[in-house]
Order: C-alpha cells, then sequence, then structure tokens
C-alpha cells in the first residue's frame, strides 16, 4: 500500500543517485508511488523519480509526519488518483532544493507539490512546469512555475530543456551550442550555501560546470563532452568518390571533430 518503489517508515537512510521509475501502489489508500516517507527524515539526492503512481496521493514521493531533505532530484510524470502527482505532504516540512518538477504535455496533470495539515515545506530553486497546479497550499523562492505562483525571485517562462548525456533536463543554453538560453541560467537564489557544492555539477550540454549565481532547477553531474570525428565523403551519380572542390554544392557539416549534445 505504501512506497511502490521505497517505503522510509520511521527510518531516516541516504538515498542518492538512484533511479525510482515505473512503480506503483495497490489499493485505493496507496500512497507514495514512488517514494513513501512516514515518521522519517531521509535525504533524497541526485535521483530520478519517474513514471511512478499512487492510487491515492503521491505519485512520486509521499510524506506523512516526515521532512525529508530533497535536494537536485528530478521528479517527472509521476501521477496519483487524487492530486499530488510529484510530492504531498501531511504534517511534514521538507525542503525541497534544486529540484525539476515537471509532466510532459500528453500526460496527466495532476499536481505538482501538495501540502496539507500543517506543512510547511521551503521550496527553493526548483523548476515546476506541467503539473497542473504546480503548487497547493505552500510557496517557493526562486523557482521557475508555470503558475503565477508569487514569491521572492520566482520566473514565470517556460524552461527550455534539452536532452544531454545524463538526461532530458538540461537548460539550453549559447554557450553549450543550443540557439537560445534558458531564463532558468543564473536566476536561483544567490545566496544558496556552498555546502551543497553546486559548482561539481551543471545544466550545460557540454559538462561545464555551473558557476557564478546558480541555476535554478535539477542539475547533473558535469562528466567531459564526449567528442566524435565524423568523415564525409562526396561521391558521384556511380557512387564514386570525387573530389568535394570539384563537386557542385556543399556538405554541411563537413569531415571534423564534433561534440554530443
Amino acid at each position: 500500500y505504501y512506497g511502490g518503489g521505497i517505503d522510509c517508515y520511521d527510518g531516516s537512510p541516504t538515498i542518492k543517485s538512484c533511479t525510482i521509475t515505473g512503480n506503483r501502489t495497490s489499493g485505493s489508500s496507496g500512497i507514495g508511488g514512488g517514494i513513501n516517507c512516514e515518521q522519517a527524515f531521509p535525504v533524497i539526492a541526485n535521483c530520478l523519480i519517474s513514471n511512478n503512481f499512487a492510487d491515492s496521493v503521491g505519485g512520486g514521493i509521499a510524506c506523512h509526519y516526515a521532512s525529508p531533505n530533497i535536494f537536485n532530484c528530478v521528479i517527472v510524470n509521476n501521477s496519483a488518483i487524487y492530486q499530488s502527482g510529484g510530492i504531498d505532504l501531511e504534517y511534514s516540512s521538507p525542503a525541497i532544493t534544486n529540484c525539476t518538477i515537471v509532466v510532459d504535455p500528453q500526460l496527466s496533470k495532476d499536481g505538482g507539490i501538495f501540502a496539507f495539515h500543517d506543512s510547511f515545506p521551503v521550496i527553493t530553486n526548483c523548476i515546476l512546469w506541467g503539473n497542473g497546479d504546480d503548487l497547493y497550499n505552500c510557496s517557493a523562492t526562486y523557482s521557475c512555475i508555470e503558475d503565477k505562483d508569487r514569491g521572492i525571485g520566482n520566473i514565470h517562462s517556460k524552461p527550455v530543456f534539452v536532452k544531454g548525456p545524463l538526461g532530458d533536463y538540461y537548460l539550453s543554453q549559447t554557450a553549450a551550442g543550443q540557439f537560445i538560453d534558458s531564463t532558468c541560467v543564473d536566476l536561483g537564489n544567490p545566496n544558496t550555501h556552498p555546502s551543497l557544492q553546486m559548482h561539481t555539477y551543471t545544466t550545460r550540454t557540454d559538462g561545464v560546470p555551473d558557476a557564478g549565481i546558480i541555476d535554478i532547477g535539477a542539475h547533473y553531474l558535469a562528466l567531459p563532452a564526449k567528442l566524435f570525428q565524423l568523415n564525409v565523403t562526396v561521391v558521384n551519380a556511380s557512387g564514386v568518390a570525387v573530389d568535394p572542390n570539384l563537386a557542385k554544392g556543399r556538405v554541411i557539416p563537413d569531415s571534423g571533430v564534433y561534440r554530443q549534445y
């Protein structure tokens, strides 16, 4: 019934760098499709929590008398029968920092973060988009929210995600080779604590670490970009290779070394 993927009852584990996907509860009272936290204070960091389902509430994460630290997670395409598809809070006040909580346009919009019964989450540097009601009975700061929820530093412009080496929720940036800059770049809380070590993570597809003011949303490990050699051969109508300088027209891109993403 509780915690289709992980059930934290009266325990406080560290759940780090995990993929929690495709889980579901059973029974009409099932809560926490991905993770259920009850009377617990776990650390949930650097995780992908996706495509989980709850028969009641909390498709991604459910908290009941629990206040986890939820940091740098991608919480995507989760759903629940009674709303709170992303995170459901009951008597719970977690810290939710640098998370990307989104639902693809074609899927059910069951809500982002819902807070009930004396729940007071601290939500900072997060992206909430496509959830239907992104925030219910709670607020955020320095976050990108599709709804017009007020809060210090909040913006309401489409985040513009691009696919990268480790996932689908990097931020579009001209410095990394994309055509436009996401509005989430450099707009996080300027006082984000250095202990979070965000300089070791990136939102760029070329792997350059986040520097200066932190970007809004989840970050990925700052891995070096992969390079690939492309060799282009120009042939005539008979399939015979010819000198590219004598051929009419041009090939783009030409031979050279190119970066993945």
